[in-house]
């Protein structure tokens, strides 16, 4: 059993940004394809989803800044409690 005491912390950071971004481009996947089918419904041809493609395009922004922040985050407070509870116990092949 190996023992996990430390990570790096910004590595960790620009893990979780990558996850982010991934979930970011799906997000905005959606807000665009919300932003079509409502203007379509109300009948609106003519830029009624454009918040939505703007909201489209800033989300993987977004996600990736949120994600990056959170990873340095949860990076610095587990090398802490790490220190405490002596980290997590892992086994490796």
């Amino acid at each position: 059993m190996a023992k996990l005491k430390r990570v790096g912390i910004l590595m960790t950071g620009v893990f979780q940004a990558f996850i982010g971004f991934i979930v970011g481009v799906f997000v905005g996947i959606l807000y665009v394809i919300i932003g079509a089918v409502s203007s379509a419904a109300m009948g609106d041809s003519v830029g009624g989803g454009i918040p939505f493609v703007m909201l489209g395009l800033i989300m993987p922004i977004f996600y990736t800044i949120f994600f990056f922040i959170a990873g340095i985050i949860g990076a610095f407070l587990y090398n802490m409690f790490a220190k405490v509870t002596g980290g997590i116990d892992m086994e490796i092949s």
